[in-house]
C-alpha cells in the first residue's frame, strides 16, 4: 500500500490522498414487549413487532397528566409518529455478518470496532415534499446496548435503489442495514433515513434532489432525537408493568452528529453535513465527515465520463434515466411534455413506470438497453451530452454539495477502478473544498469497483469516528 500525504495541518486546510489495495406511563404488556423484542435483524420480526405509537412506549418519570395530544395538522417537521421494532444481534452476530458480507477487516479488526449489542428499529415520522407539502417518511435508528447515557449520532445516507422495499428500515438483508448495526456497535445511535418515496414512505423518490433528501434526513435525526429516551426507557424498565420498575434510564443524543453515506448516499451525505454546518438545527453539531463514491460533479465529471465510455453503458443508463425522470415529476413545469421527447421506442411507452418505486433494480435493468444512445432520442441525446436551459440547472442544483468549508476532518473514498461514479467525481469534490480551506483526505481503492468501494471503506469510516464502551 502506497500512500501520498500533505504536509499541511488540518486547521489551515489541505488535501491529502492515499492509496489503497484493499412516549406515556401505563403502557400495556404487549406494547412493551413489542418494543423490546430480542430476534435476529436480518429475521422478519415476531408478530409481536407491530408498529408503536411513542406515546405507548414507557414513561421516563414518574406519570403526570398527558398534554392535549395536538391535532395532526400542527405537529411540525421530525415529529415522531412511529417506531416498530426490528431485532437484535449481538456481538458476535455482527462480527460474523461483517466477515459474510465481505466488509473488509479482519476477525480481530471487528471485534475491536463492534463494542455493543445492537437493537434495531423503523421509525416513521413527519418531514416535507420537495415543495413544501407534509408528507410522511421512514427510516432505520439502531442503537448500542450497555452504552453510555449520551450518546453522539452517526448518519448513514443510502446509495442509490429503484425499489422503495430495498431501503434500509424494510431490507432486512441489506448492505445498508448491516453496516448501520455495525456503526451503532461502535456506541452511537445510527440513523439511515429511507428517503422521501422510499422504504414506508407514500409517492415517488426524488432521486439527486438535494434539497428533498437533505429536509428528509434531518427530520429522521429529530424524530431519532425524540426516539432514543423514549426506548431506552423501555429497554430499561425491563417489566410488563413499568409502574412498579424503579425509575428508568434515560439515554439521549449528546448533539454530535458524523456523517457518510455512499454512492447517491455519498452526495446525500455531503449536502446533509452542510446543513448541519450552516446551523440547519441548532441541536446538532458536525463533528466528522466521510462519504464515499457519490456523483459530486455530473457536468464536469459524471456527464463527460458517461459519453467517453469511462462509465459503463448501464450504469449511464440507470443514472441518467432516473434523474430525468424524478426531476421531471418534481419540477414546475415539468422537464418535457411527453416522454417520446426524450426516449425511443419502446423505452417511452413504460420508462416511467419502472421509476415509481415498484421494480427492483435488475428487473430495470433488463428492460432498459445497455447504452444511452439507444435509450435517449437524438435530440435528448446531445442535451444531455451538452446540457443548456433549464436541464443545465437541474445539473447545477445537483452539483452544489460540495461548495462550502468543513469545519471538520473530511474523508473521500473511491477508486480508480469505479465505472459507476468515476474517480473525478471525488477529485472534483476535493478541490472544492480545499479551496476553501478544508482538509481533505481522499482514499483510493484502486482496482475496486462501485461496490466493492463501499465494502472496503465500512471498517475504515467506523473507525474513523470516535468508539464508546
Amino acid at each position: 500500500m502506497s500512500r501520498h500525504t500533505s504536509n499541511r495541518r488540518p486547521d489551515k486546510g489541505g488535501w491529502r490522498a492515499r492509496s489503497t489495495r484493499r412516549p406515556a406511563a401505563g403502557a400495556t404488556a404487549a406494547l412493551l414487549a413489542a418494543a423490546t423484542a430480542l430476534v435476529p435483524l436480518a429475521t422478519a420480526p415476531p408478530a409481536t413487532a407491530t408498529p408503536v405509537h411513542p406515546a405507548a412506549l414507557p414513561a421516563t418519570r414518574p406519570a403526570t397528566p398527558p398534554p392535549a395530544r395536538p391535532d395532526s395538522a400542527s405537529v411540525g417537521r421530525g415529529a415522531l409518529l412511529t417506531v416498530t421494532p426490528l431485532g437484535t444481534r449481538d456481538r458476535a452476530q455482527l462480527v460474523a455478518a461483517a466477515r459474510q458480507a465481505h466488509f473488509a477487516g479482519s476477525a480481530a479488526d471487528w471485534r475491536h470496532a463492534v463494542r455493543h449489542d445492537v437493537s434495531a428499529y423503523r421509525v416513521g415520522y413527519r418531514t416535507i415534499t420537495p415543495d413544501g407539502r407534509p408528507t410522511t417518511a421512514s427510516g432505520l435508528l439502531v442503537l448500542p446496548r450497555g452504552a453510555p447515557d449520551r450518546l453522539p449520532a452517526l448518519v448513514h445516507t443510502h446509495g442509490g435503489m429503484t425499489a422503495r422495499d430495498r431501503a434500509p428500515s424494510v431490507n432486512a438483508q441489506g448492505p445498508d442495514r448491516l453496516a448501520t448495526a455495525l456503526y451503532a456497535a461502535g456506541g452511537r445511535a445510527a440513523v439511515a433515513p429511507d428517503y422521501l418515496g422510499l422504504g414506508k414512505g407514500p409517492g415517488r423518490h426524488p432521486f439527486l434532489h438535494t434539497a428533498a433528501t437533505v429536509s428528509a434526513s434531518l427530520d429522521m435525526l429529530r424524530a431519532a432525537r425524540t426516539a432514543v429516551p423514549l426506548l431506552s426507557a423501555a429497554h430499561s424498565a425491563g417489566t410488563d408493568h413499568p409502574e412498579h420498575a424503579s425509575p428508568p434510564r434515560r439515554t439521549s443524543l449528546d448533539g454530535r452528529v458524523y456523517v457518510t453515506g455512499y454512492s447517491q448516499g455519498g452526495h446525500a451525505a455531503m449536502g446533509f453535513a452542510r446543513a448541519l454546518a450552516a446551523g440547519a438545527d441548532p441541536r446538532f453539531r458536525l463533528r466528522g465527515l466521510a462519504p464515499g463514491g457519490g456523483p459530486y460533479d455530473l457536468l464536469n465529471a459524471e456527464i463527460p465520463a458517461a459519453f467517453d465510455g469511462r462509465v459503463s453503458g448501464v450504469a449511464a443508463v440507470l443514472t441518467f434515466s432516473q434523474a430525468l425522470i424524478s426531476h421531471h415529476h418534481f419540477l414546475s413545469p415539468p422537464l418535457y411534455s411527453d416522454p417520446h421527447e426524450v426516449f425511443r421506442p419502446p423505452y417511452a411507452s413504460f420508462i416511467d413506470e419502472l421509476f415509481n418505486g415498484e421494480h427492483q433494480q435488475d428487473e430495470v435493468i433488463e428492460k432498459l438497453p445497455g447504452t444511452l444512445r439507444e435509450l435517449l432520442t437524438d435530440a435528448w441525446y446531445e442535451k444531455l451530452r451538452r446540457p443548456s436551459g433549464r436541464l443545465l440547472d437541474v445539473f447545477r442544483a445537483i452539483d452544489t454539495t460540495c461548495s462550502w468549508a468543513p469545519e471538520v476532518p473530511v474523508t473521500l473514498h473511491t477508486a480508480s477502478g469505479d465505472h459507476d461514479v468515476v474517480k473525478e467525481n471525488t477529485l472534483s469534490c476535493a478541490r472544492q473544498l480545499t479551496a476553501r480551506g478544508a482538509f481533505v483526505t481522499v482514499v483510493d481503492r484502486g482496482a475496486a469497483g462501485h461496490n466493492e468501494v463501499f465494502q472496503q471503506s465500512v471498517l475504515d469510516v467506523t473507525r474513523s469516528f470516535p468508539l464508546t464502551d
